[in-house]
């Protein structure tokens, strides 16, 4: 069944002076569309649409896309007004450690190899570790001249490409700065600027858009990031524990180094705007313990213990809608092989201020649980394929 619509044609001599010139006589035809229901579509157009509607939808909820071409023997790739180019033997993860050089700039990079290893900058550790690891597992598999290989990564290796990649993301969606850059580079402030981008990465990778806020201001959140389906916006602040001896800290590593997390969690609370969801994230820091069950690891009594400090009710709501504390401590791991990091997240149930969408909600837990899991250049979009289709449908 269809609808014929009729829009109001221009006159003659309407249409005489956009063409500039002159139009006369009484037959100007009427302009119609044609108005039916997709259902009623032939078969082929039907899931053509269905294919751009589920697309545009899984764009949604997973980050700015990669521009990207295989054109005779280059891989071309594009992020702003740059373009990089190479032979096509090379794979996303040769591009991240090429990257990650262009990122620190070649005075950096040249810095750093004049410096005794020992005292160079820790990104520029990480990279010398996989090289090393690379070159010993090609020897020990024989490949020959521009054969890619498959080689597990350490917990250097991880740690090194997760940052390359969450600059690559952050690229992609123009919103990474100088400043971040500058923090980088120096090893007083790297940690702190080395969690601000996996949070604000976890974000970009489950569809919102990232808004850094001004040090300008006394009391700010870290950024602001809206969803692309649901418009919503939050604020979000993250935290990261310093520990001797790591991540570019002073000092030697001890285990008995409190855990420190509940003062870091309370100035956080602090940076809350008050005006929309607020989320916050904490980095233990803290070498992971696969040998102890999921939701036993030492540090998270200290978690617990916050949960019961801070117990809503529906006359006294939670200003925080989501406390995620994460693990990502691959730089523990050095040359070994890279274990799965251990994370805590906590939704409460009375939030003053409620992320309204569930598949928005969805989107973010999952992308905070999968980070690192699996590095690749294209994500699959952080949420079911039941939900993904039923948004896609409607």
């Amino acid at each position: 069944m269809s609808d014929e619509c009729d829009f109001p044609s221009p006159s003659p001599e309407e249409l005489g002076h956009a063409a500039g010139g002159s139009v006369s006589g009484e037959d100007t035809p009427k302009k119609r569309w044609t108005v039916g229901e997709l259902s009623e579509a032939p078969p082929d157009l039907r899931a053509h649409m269905q294919r751009t509607r589920r697309e545009t939808v899984a764009r949604d909820f997973s980050g700015p896309d990669p521009i990207k071409l295989d054109f005779q023997d280059f891989t071309f790739r594009a992020i702003g007004n740059r373009l990089y180019w190479r032979d096509t033997h090379s794979t996303y993860v040769d591009f991240l450690l090429d990257l990650i050089k262009f990122a620190f700039g070649p005075k950096w990079h040249k810095q750093q190899v004049e410096t005794e290893e020992s005292q160079r900058h820790l990104v520029m550790r990480w990279g010398m570790s996989w090289y090393r690891h690379c070159m010993k597992v090609e020897a020990e598999q024989n490949t020959g001249e521009k054969t890619i290989f498959r080689a597990e990564p350490t917990g250097d290796a991880q740690a090194l490409l997760t940052l390359a990649d969450d600059l690559y993301r952050l690229q992609l969606a123009r919103t990474l700065t100088s400043e971040l850059m500058r923090r980088l580079r120096s090893p007083e402030n790297f940690q702190g600027a080395h969690y601000e981008i996996q949070v604000a990465s976890i974000f970009l990778r489950s569809g919102f858009e990232i808004e850094w806020v001004s040090e300008k201001e006394k009391k700010h959140c870290e950024f602001y990031a809206v969803h692309l389906h649901s418009r919503q916006r939050v604020a979000v602040e993250a935290k990261s524990r310093k520990r001797p001896g790591v991540l570019g800290q002073t000092g030697a590593f001890r285990l008995d180094h409190p855990w420190g997390l509940e003062k870091l969690y309370d100035d956080a609370r602090q940076q809350n705007p008050g005006t929309c969801p607020f989320c916050i994230f904490v980095d233990v820091n803290w070498p992971v313990q696969p040998h102890l069950p999921k939701w036993q690891k030492p540090w998270m009594g200290e978690v617990y213990r916050l949960a019961r400090k801070y117990s809503p009710t529906p006359d006294n709501p939670e200003t925080v809608t989501l406390s995620a504390f994460t693990n990502y401590s691959w730089h523990y791991q050095g040359d070994g092989l890279a274990l799965p990091h251990e994370t805590l997240i906590s939704w409460p149930l009375h939030p003053t201020h409620l992320i309204t969408d569930a598949a928005t909600r969805d989107a973010l837990a999952n992308s905070i649980f999968t980070y690192g899991v699996k590095i690749e250049e294209s994500p699959a979009p952080m949420i079911d394929e039941n939900v993904l289709n039923q948004l896609a449908a409607l």
